[in-house]
């Protein structure tokens, strides 16, 4: 809308926060990624963020930087092959803590950073649904099975 807020993004942002909440057992994963090169291929929310013990009902400026889209068709744009994926939250650009400044600090940070630049992520974790799609995607397909697939 006219103010910047967009009630989709927050709404996304709300419900991974308060599944991370919810889910104590179910840890997030620190990822460390180094990127040789720009532009990294990525796009953040750009939704009011808020900070994780505050009330998620109540639009905040921007306190995080959790990836929106990853470029996996342009290969230039490093992001995807390195294996960032859309949910990760950046939480800090070499070394700097980020993870309570605004989004365009952060931005700024990430511009401002020297190549090769390492970037840490909190990734969230996969349910079992996921994770069974993951496998079947990575397996090998062989060309009688994707002619079965093709005929069926």
């Amino acid at each position: 809308d006219s103010e910047g807020f967009h009630s989709k993004a927050f709404t996304t942002i709300k419900e991974m926060l308060e599944e991370k909440k919810k889910a104590p057992m179910k840890k997030w994963k620190a990822v460390r990624v180094r990127f040789e090169s720009r532009p990294f291929g990525m796009t953040p929310y750009k939704a009011g963020g808020y900070p994780i013990d505050a009330d998620p009902t109540k639009p905040r400026p921007a306190t995080a930087y959790i990836v929106e889209k990853v470029n996996s068709n342009d290969p230039s744009k490093p992001a995807w092959k390195l294996g960032v994926r859309p949910g990760w939250v950046l939480t800090a650009v070499n070394g700097k803590e980020l993870a309570m400044h605004s989004l365009e600090e952060i931005q700024q940070a990430m511009r401002e950073a020297v190549v090769p630049c390492i970037l840490d992520f909190d990734v969230p974790p996969k349910d079992k649904a996921e994770k069974q799609k993951q496998k079947e995607a990575a397996k090998p397909t062989t060309r009688e099975s994707r002619e079965r697939a093709e005929t069926q």
